[in-house]
């Protein structure tokens, strides 16, 4: 009886320090013992009481099935139920119910519970919160994604399904590489490797790819989503604003500068050609004309054949100039527009020829013509016309007297291929890349002092570009030059 006594003795002692409930009740489910009280109740306010008293009418149905399932299998039972606490408030509890029998028959039930009002009231404010997060970045306008330590996708919002054109469920536990476009597939992998290495992003521009082919382009910003004890990065979290039309304009504003740039150095050029180069060749006309009266006047004949074939010259020079000056403008404008039709090529290198034997009589050049019979094309007459003769005109005025200039012609399996080559004085090499560009103003003297206004080239090229041609040179300082340019043939037009 003492060693009972002592050994009850020391039950109650273990029993009463722990923090937990532990209920003692009779066959009829009767309190018998409890360890401790909640604030407000004492021992008379339980004496004979039973467990269903102190219990919702929710829980006392789960209480009571699970004492009967207690009694009938002998298993404990585990179960959650509201009851009253401190001071009579409805708290939350789970508690174990324990069948206990003696000499192979039941005896009792000792139910041990613990309040977990708290525990549920911040289990729910944790839930609360997270679906208020989660609500939150689904529906802001900016797109989020979150990605774990793996770099797989745990979060997708609905900006982010409408930029790359892919929902949540398509993406969540993918991979994130899958959304960047190959042009930039490495860069941006490497910025999504620094920012769950802890670097976050400030401002970095990464592409999205749409799932119809397009391509966005985005400003991020992120942040480190770090384990609960702070020692670790678990995943990552983006931010994005999408600046594609943004980027459009910018470039759109780009594109407008160089373009006004360009306008303004023709404009300097055309400018410059009607102030000077176009003024040259008319003060030349008006003073040969002025002696070439006086001589007739004063009945002196004695160089009048000169200052004749001088005003001839220069009327020459200032036709040539008045008629490139005319296509260059049109072409500026828009007003000249490409016209193909089949046209022959060699009957028209040969109608450009008769035009240029004078000039090159006067120096003495021989025009060599190396052409098949005839050359079929389907291209804009006129514009042929004046690129042919600009060329065969430069080359007559860049070859000394005596020199040969010589036009060829042949078919190619794509195109008609024109060559006009000289052995003049040829072009610098760091003259070439700047022949065709108006900002650059290249003009020089013939061989003869010739002039110029630099114009003769750039039009050569944009009417080759409107056939959807190429014009390049080959030139060596002292030896020559050589101009070839391509337009369609006929085969390729039936084509």
């Amino acid at each position: 009886e003492h060693t009972l006594l002592a050994s009850e003795e020391k039950w109650r002692m273990l029993v009463n320090t722990i923090p937990d409930y532990v209920a003692l009740y009779d066959r009829d489910d009767n309190y018998i013992f409890l360890n401790h009280f909640a604030e407000g109740f004492s021992l008379k306010d339980i004496e004979g009481k039973h467990f269903a008293d102190f219990l919702t009418e929710e829980s006392k149905i789960i209480y009571m099935e699970a004492f009967e399932k207690a009694r009938k299998t002998g298993v404990t039972q585990s179960i959650e139920y509201r009851g009253l606490g401190d001071h009579n408030t409805l708290r939350q509890y789970e508690s174990d119910v324990v069948p206990i029998f003696e000499d192979g028959s039941f005896a009792n039930i000792m139910v041990i519970a613990r309040d977990i009002t708290e525990r549920k009231r911040a289990d729910a404010e944790l839930k609360n919160t997270k679906e208020y997060l989660e609500t939150l970045i689904n529906y802001a306008n900016a797109p989020i994604i979150v990605w774990d330590d793996q770099f797989k996708i745990t979060q997708f919002n609905k900006a982010f399904e409408r930029i790359s054109g892919k929902t949540a469920a398509d993406v969540v536990g993918t991979e994130v590489e899958q959304l960047f476009p190959s042009s930039s597939h490495e860069k941006s992998i490497e910025y999504i490797k620094k920012a769950s290495a802890g670097d976050p992003w400030e401002v970095v521009e990464i592409e999205i790819q749409h799932t119809d082919g397009s391509i966005r382009t985005l400003l991020w910003n992120s942040a480190a989503i770090y384990s609960p004890d702070g020692k670790s990065i678990i995943a990552t979290i983006a931010q994005g604003q999408d600046i594609t039309d943004r980027k459009k304009v910018e470039m759109a504003l780009r594109e407008s500068e160089t373009q006004l740039m360009e306008l303004n150095a023709t404009k300097d050029k055309f400018f410059s050609i009607i102030a000077h180069d176009l003024k040259s060749p008319f003060n030349n006309i008006v003073v040969l004309s002025n002696l070439l009266a006086e001589q007739i006047q004063n009945n002196e004949n004695e160089g009048i054949e000169e200052y004749a074939g001088l005003i001839q010259t220069s009327s020459q020079q200032a036709m040539s100039l008045l008629v490139n000056l005319l296509d260059w403008s049109r072409s500026q404008t828009g007003s000249m527009v490409c016209s193909p039709e089949y046209v022959d090529i060699v009957a028209l290198i040969h109608d450009v020829i008769a035009l240029m034997n004078e000039s090159a009589r006067q120096k003495s050049i021989s025009l060599i013509m190396e052409l098949p019979r005839n050359l079929l094309a389907y291209a804009d007459k006129i514009m042929v016309s004046t690129i042919v003769r600009n060329l065969v005109s430069n080359a007559v005025k860049f070859t000394h007297p005596g020199g040969k200039v010589m036009v060829t012609a042949k078919r190619n399996q794509t195109d008609l291929l024109i060559t006009v080559t000289d052995d003049g004085v040829g072009i610098k090499p760091d003259d070439i890349e700047r022949l065709f560009r108006i900002e650059e103003n290249i003009s020089t003297k013939g061989t003869k002092n010739e002039k110029g206004t630099g114009l003769g080239l750039i039009l050569c090229k944009e009417f080759v570009e409107k056939h959807g041609g190429m014009l390049w040179v080959e030139s060596e300082t002292g030896k020559g030059s050589k101009f070839s340019f391509t337009i369609p043939n006929f085969s390729k037009a039936n084509s």
